[in-house]
């Protein structure tokens, strides 16, 4: 399945002027005007395409239980454009979709990355100006 994820993001590529090329990891990351982390990479079954921005650090206190209250109702409101989360590993807030490989081509994946970016943009200010 490699070879479709390949496929996807070099259509993906072309959409928006950029050579995507999968890293020994059969992963793929790319920064968003030099500050939002993306990352795509196929899941262990290879059907779904993961798609992972981490949007900022969360240190412990009552500013991580604000931003990740104010996540969970945003998550309750709508999820369409990616999913908010918290990864304990890296201590950040992160957000996340996952596409069925099998329904998915460069164009698609273009228009589904508009509102999950500003989404994750729309975090990431929140996270830094708090």
């Amino acid at each position: 399945m490699r070879d479709r994820l390949e496929e996807i993001l070099q259509q993906l590529g072309d959409q928006i002027g950029e050579s995507l090329q999968v890293d020994v990891h059969n992963t793929c990351s790319l920064t968003i005007n030099e500050v939002l982390p993306l990352q795509f990479e196929c899941d262990a079954n290879q059907e779904w395409l993961l798609i992972v921005s981490t949007l900022g650090e969360l240190p412990a206190g009552k500013f991580r239980e604000t931003i990740l209250r104010d996540a969970l109702i945003a998550n309750q409101k709508s999820f369409v454009e990616g999913t908010l989360g918290y990864s304990n590993k890296i201590n950040h807030l992160i957000q996340f979709a996952s596409l069925p490989l099998s329904e998915i081509d460069g164009e698609k994946l273009a228009s589904f990355l508009l509102p999950f970016l500003e989404k994750a943009e729309k975090w990431r200010l929140k996270i830094l100006h708090t």
